[in-house]
């Protein structure tokens, strides 16, 4: 079992402690260049048939590590009709369907192929689903649908009644295999290839029944995908609830019911659903580790925008997988490490790494209880790069090969998931979906020739929000934003010359999140996106 995980997906773990607040803030040039060091070293690896072959341990996973190495190549930003894609692909899809790792991974590479590179991606209005969907259907050459399609078939045939995956012909069912399946199925999907409801549906209940029974209790934080539904706020469910959010507000407007300054909350302000710390094991029985809580997250998170506009979800199965998301985040963020893997710290720290990447990409988290998860991983792994570009963890735990290992380290270094959080369309602007509540910013020039700016975010009643920006030196206590209806929809007014400023939300001093409402951002830096204002 141990030797098919390692194939496909996991890897190592060091030697030393990263406590909070000692990572150093990696720069853009310094992952670059790794990145472009890293790619180098996997481009060397090809064979002359077009597959990528690491020879771990004498196994021959083949199959897996060329549906590994496109994805990264690609994710990194290989071209699609790169001679090395063409030939890797040209042999990849030639193969028979045999493991639910490396389907799944190769499911996962084509879509890569498939979707837009980002300034493309930036500069259409349409969600991405949307793009690589337009794509696949304008683009693909028979061949490629018609392996995805058996390849589709292959992976819902795999899955057994209690909604799992295991390899096929050995070993019991574990969220590992379930995580890939998953991600794959998400993918066909994007490319318009139907899987049924239910394969999402068996998955989501199997999680829910296997998360850890109880937990901690840890300070609450924001989880945007727990918090908000994922669709978006503007399509037809989001704006009846923002009318019923607005009608309450008249209500509690007209019985003087709303909290003033200096008194106690009223029972119109809700707190904050209590977090405990839950994960998840490998299989029924294991203890909860660091990787599989994160797969056990992202496996909720897609389920939860398959499944959530179907009938009956808001009411029984909804508010047990919001839950079950946030607690999981619980774990992860009291036992955040990004030099060892919780739970499992001798072993296959990569493997984690890229787990942690694919549960803060979909909850739409920059932290984990305060935890930079990308600066702070991103700071080992680059620690672990040898001078050749391959990435080594070096440890006496259980490895994998150089080969997958530095696929892993790459595909966390480019935050490779694809999100669900989705970019809407209204009007004439795009933004990425989440926060909601109140519309994007809104200016007015003065006669001085100064700039009257007001900004909204919408975080749920009773939290502290504040807005940290290039204007006031990014602190976050220097420009806090107000409740005054006490519906969770927080303001803030500034006064700013001409020029170009960049800002972002902070939400309880831990989650600093870029505008949702604003479609205009650039690179902040550290993995994530500030928003950006232009006034002239």
């Amino acid at each position: 079992m141990r030797h098919h995980v390692a194939a496909l997906a996991l890897v190592l773990a060091p030697t030393f402690a990263l406590s909070a607040g000692t990572a150093r803030a990696v720069t853009d040039e310094e992952v670059g260049g790794a990145v472009e060091r890293g790619v180098g070293w996997l481009r060397g690896r090809q064979d002359q048939d077009g597959a990528f072959r690491d020879r771990w341990a004498g196994q021959n996973y083949k199959t897996g590590e060329t549906a590994l190495a496109l994805l990264t190549l690609l994710k990194c930003g290989a071209r699609p009709d790169d001679p090395a894609i063409d030939r890797g692909f040209n042999w990849l899809l030639a193969q028979p369907l045999q493991r639910v790792y490396e389907v799944s991974v190769a499911v996962m590479a084509l879509e890569a192929r498939y979707t837009p590179d980002d300034k493309a991606s930036i500069a259409s209005q349409d969600p991405l689903a949307t793009q690589i969907r337009q794509r696949f259907q304008k683009i693909a050459p028979a061949r490629d649908r018609d392996w995805l399609a058996r390849a589709v078939e292959f992976l819902i045939a795999q899955q057994d009644r209690s909604g799992q995956w295991k390899y096929p012909g050995f070993g019991d069912p574990d969220v590992s295999n379930a995580q890939f399946a998953i991600l794959a199925l998400k993918a066909a999907r994007r490319m318009s290839v139907r899987v049924p409801k239910e394969v999402f549906l068996l998955t989501a209940n199997y999680l829910l029944e296997h998360q850890e029974a109880g937990g901690a209790e840890v300070p609450s934080f924001e989880v945007p995908a727990a918090d908000q539904p994922i669709q978006g706020l503007h399509d037809r469910r989001a704006r009846e609830r923002e009318r019923q959010a607005q009608r309450e507000r008249e209500r509690r407007q007209s019985s003087g019911s709303r909290t003033r300054e200096g008194e106690s909350p009223s029972e119109g302000t809700r707190t904050r659903t209590p977090m405990r710390a839950r994960g998840w094991g490998y299989r029924p029985g294991h203890g909860p580790r660091g990787s599989m809580t994160a797969a056990g997250v992202a496996i909720l998170v897609i389920a939860k925008d398959e499944l959530e506009e179907t009938p009956g979800y808001a009411e029984r199965l909804g508010p047990r997988v919001d839950q079950a998301l946030r607690d999981g985040a619980a774990w992860l963020a009291q036992r955040f490490r990004a030099d060892a893997h919780p739970g499992a710290e001798p072993d296959w720290l990569f493997y984690y790494l890229y787990t942690l990447e694919r549960a803060g990409t979909l909850l739409a988290l920059d932290r984990f209880g305060g935890r930079d998860w990308y600066q702070e991983g991103a700071q080992v792994i680059l620690g672990k790069q040898h001078g050749d570009g391959k990435f080594v963890a070096g440890t006496s735990g259980e490895t994998d090969g150089e080969l997958a290992g530095s696929c892993l380290a790459l595909l966390f270094l480019k935050r490779s998931t694809v999100p669900v959080i989705k970019r809407v369309r209204t009007g004439g602007d795009a933004y990425e979906g989440g926060g909601g509540g109140g519309g994007g910013p809104t200016v007015s020039r003065r006669d001085d020739g100064l700039f009257d700016v007001t900004l909204s975010y919408q975080a749920g009643p009773g939290r502290r929000v504040a807005l940290a920006g290039s204007f006031n030196g990014w602190n976050k206590d220097a420009a806090l934003c107000e409740d005054p209806d006490g519906d969770g929809v927080y303001v803030v007014r500034l006064t700013l010359g001409a020029g170009r400023h960049t800002y972002k939300f902070v939400v309880d001093d831990q989650s600093w999140l870029s505008d949702p409402k604003n479609p205009r951002g650039e690179p902040d830096g550290h993995g994530g996106q500030n928003s950006v204002l232009e006034l002239n």
